[in-house]
């Protein structure tokens, strides 16, 4: 944690008919993972996902992070990832910034 202590990084994942089918299903459990990344509007989120939310407001290092992470690679292009994402938003959004 930035300025010391610690703080806690949890993975959640919320029990949705997809999550059930592929909980009961020994043969699609790898897909829970899947899923959890990309459903944040059901509640979950994935423990590198929640790392680099840390990460971003400031209450955790990069460093910190990317020790922590279930894989460094993967945190690493989830975060180059999520930034490209964020800047592509606010440029349709905002726009080049352009004055002319």
């Amino acid at each position: 944690m930035v300025g010391g202590g610690r703080i806690p990084a949890i993975e959640s994942m919320i029990a949705t008919a997809r999550i059930r089918d592929y909980v009961l299903n020994p043969e699609e459990t790898y897909l829970i993972r899947e899923v959890m990344e990309t459903g944040e509007a059901d509640g979950m989120r994935t423990f590198d996902q929640y790392l680099l939310m840390l990460y971003r407001a400031g209450k955790i290092t990069y460093q910190t992070a990317l020790r922590a992470a279930t894989s460094q690679h993967d945190f690493k292009l989830l975060e180059r990832k999520t930034t490209e994402y964020d800047a592509a938003i606010t440029q349709s959004y905002y726009g080049s910034g352009d004055a002319g």
